[in-house]
């Protein structure tokens, strides 16, 4: 699905969802055009492309063509950069011929009932002709990728792991093995021959690379040793690298980038010596092309990390992140502070906590996003599992992790851990008293078979965190009352519960006998006997706190609901979010241009019906709703992969 274009289409409201953020999030590829190095290209985990035509300082989604699926390799035409060629795992090999925004499936010719390859190469004197690593060799394709040959000879009981193409004579193609070590033709791919001359036996090799100012020099990572050829394959030295190196590149002046688990390392010796530079972000490792060394600007490194894109302009010796635009983050929990203006925290995978201040109510924008992870280390970041901000002191934050709770007073620029007697506990919910700061409810399970036994998973303090008292529930989430805060609501699986006590008792509500799981809870901010329940049967609405509950879900397509929102200044007026990808089909019907709201929809009437609302969100990978309350103009969408979005709430409905 390409991204929506700026307006939105009648049949959507006149609104249009805009990304805010945060820039950074997981990647799994990035790509330079050869003939125009000024375009990059660069994949998220979550499958999004993203463009840039600036050498990576500023970036746009370019589509979601590909969301939710995972690319091998990802190649740009050399003389024209708006053809992209991408290797899916499961999907075979797509090419894009408009700068990645729509993708066609090719691979005929190539072996296995789903065509894939690990690896991809195009001739650079000839943009016509392919080469693809497989499972059984290198096949060619001399017509775009319409069509593959296979190998002949020994090389096709080999799995290619990397293709190199020789920029002098591009008839020289070179192939690293899956335990095959080096193979090499001359031929264009018509024959290959192992030159294995200084190689251990059974080598992998998992990388090539060519010194770009030393013609026949080559290089090969064989895990953390580094061999290197000074005669164009026939022959090879080791060297030891002291980590696992997955990726190679070299820069114009010959030194040599690798990529290892947590850092990227450098050698200015032809690979003799290795040392670290100290990225900071851990890259990724999920691909074989998370390095580029710019051909033109000297010193210019960039590495796609966990964090989005860092660049060095100075060989590695600094690196700064290079994201504008770029959000491939996922967004696991938001809250938001009241103020003027508000400050939204959001939990990031890979990030922890960070913080955003919106602009002046009723404006548009925000500030640039800043960590508030206090001292916590780069592994504690992907650790976080509930967020909660004081309604009444915006700079009180709770934060829930694998391992306890934390409390921040000053904006998550220090925590302190919570002192609760549990140490089996995965915290997944938290809520804080909307009436009295110091009554914290903390949500959870347990997270080893030792404790199954246990009875009490839960927890409350009404001081702060001094003392706790447990309570008789296991949840993955938690709900107060925002008038009525002794009564409190927790959903997880297929039910709905509710105390009327503060948590000593619960009862279960009726809705689990609908059988479906509950995704999310919201409550009428003015009648809170009134509850909208977000399930993967659509929507559900009880009048009286759960007594009974309602199907509410007239003009939802079918599928998963996963997010519910009641504006609090119009509490008729209700949001839902849809996972189904029956919802972009539903959506995209009545839009000729076949752009759409991507799951979320409005109801005008306490859910009695609904109807898409807005354009622009590039995924029907949500994972929530959320209004400020404090501009309650404003409602936010929390993504899988592409950060976080807003968009205008509707007018009142007459």
């Amino acid at each position: 699905m390409a991204v929506a274009a700026a307006t939105a289409p009648p049949h959507l409201g006149a609104q249009v969802w805009s990304p805010i953020g945060p820039n950074g999030g997981p990647l799994n590829a990035i790509a330079q055009a050869p003939g125009a190095p000024q375009v990059m290209y660069a994949v998220a985990s979550a499958g999004g492309i993203f463009r840039s035509g600036n050498h990576g300082r500023d970036w746009q989604l370019a589509s979601d063509a590909l969301d939710q699926q995972f690319l091998e390799d990802l190649v740009v035409d050399p003389t024209d950069p708006s053809v992209l060629y991408a290797s899916v795992v499961g999907a075979g090999i797509e090419k894009s011929t408009d700068a990645g925004s729509s993708w066609r499936r090719l691979g005929t010719g190539l072996p296995g009932p789903v065509p894939f390859a690990m690896v991809l190469a195009i001739d650079p004197s000839d943009h016509r002709i392919l080469y693809a690593g497989t499972l059984n060799g290198p096949y060619k394709s001399t017509d775009g990728g319409a069509s593959w040959t296979p190998p002949i000879g020994a090389i096709t009981q080999q799995q290619v792991y990397a293709l190199l193409i020789d920029a002098a004579h591009p008839s020289t193609i070179y192939a690293g093995c899956n335990g095959g070590g080096f193979f090499k033709s001359s031929d264009g791919g018509a024959t290959w021959e192992a030159k294995n001359a200084g190689f251990l036996p059974d080598t992998v090799v998992i990388d090539l690379a060519a010194d770009p100012g030393s013609p026949g020099t080559l290089y090969a990572t064989a895990g953390s040793r580094i061999y290197r050829s000074d005669d164009g394959g026939e022959s090879w030295t080791a060297g030891d690298a002291g980590v696992f190196i997955d990726h190679l590149v070299v820069a114009p002046n010959g030194w040599l980038f690798g990529l290892s688990v947590n850092d990227v390392s450098r050698s200015t010796d032809r690979g003799a010596t290795w040392v670290s530079t100290a990225i900071g972000s851990p890259p990724t490792t999920e691909h074989r092309r998370g390095l580029i060394a710019d051909p033109e600007t000297p010193g210019l490194i960039f590495a796609a990390t966990t964090a989005g894109l860092l660049a060095s302009p100075s060989y590695g010796a600094v690196w700064l992140p290079s994201s504008r635009g770029l959000a491939a983050t996922s967004i696991a929990k938001v809250a938001i502070a009241a103020g003027s203006p508000a400050t939204v925290y959001a939990s990031v995978d890979g990030m922890g906590v960070v913080r955003s201040q919106a602009a002046a109510p009723g404006a548009g924008g925000h500030t640039a996003w800043q960590p508030a992870n206090g001292d916590l280390t780069v592994e504690q970041l992907d650790a976080f599992t509930a967020l909660a901000v004081d309604p009444r002191h915006p700079t009180n934050l709770w934060r829930g992790t694998f391992f306890g709770a934390a409390h921040s007073s000053d904006g998550g620029a220090t925590w302190t851990v919570a002192d609760i007697p549990d140490d089996c506990m995965v915290v997944q919910a938290l809520a804080i008293d909307p009436t009295r700061s110091a009554t914290v409810y903390v949500g959870a399970t347990e997270y080893e078979n030792s404790c199954a036994t246990r009875d009490t998973d839960s927890w409350k303090t009404t001081d702060g965190g001094a003392t706790w008292q447990s309570l008789p529930i296991d949840t993955t989430n938690l709900l107060i009352d925002p008038t009525h805060p002794a009564i409190l609501y927790l959903f997880f699986d297929t039910g709905v519960f509710r105390s009327d006590d503060a948590g000593a008792s619960w009862q279960e509500t009726s809705l689990r006998s609908a059988g479906f799981l509950v995704n999310d809870l919201a409550i009428d901010p003015t009648r809170t006997a009134i509850l909208y329940a977000a399930t993967g049967g659509g929507v559900f609405k009880t009048t009286n706190r759960g007594n009974s509950w309602q199907r509410a879900s007239r003009g939802l397509p079918p599928g998963s609901v996963i997010g519910i929102a009641i504006d609090p200044r119009h509490p008729a007026q209700v949001y839902a979010a849809i996972a189904s990808t029956a919802a972009t089909a539903a959506i995209v019907a009545g839009a000729a241009n076949g752009t759409g709201a991507a799951g979320v929809f409005l109801s005008n009437d306490g859910a009695a019906t609904w109807s898409p609302y807005g354009a622009g969100l590039p995924t029907p990978e949500l994972s929530g709703l959320l209004f400020d309350r404090g501009d309650p103009d404003h409602l936010y969408a929390l993504t899988q992969g592409y950060g976080l979005y807003r968009i205008g709430a509707a007018a009142q409905a007459p």
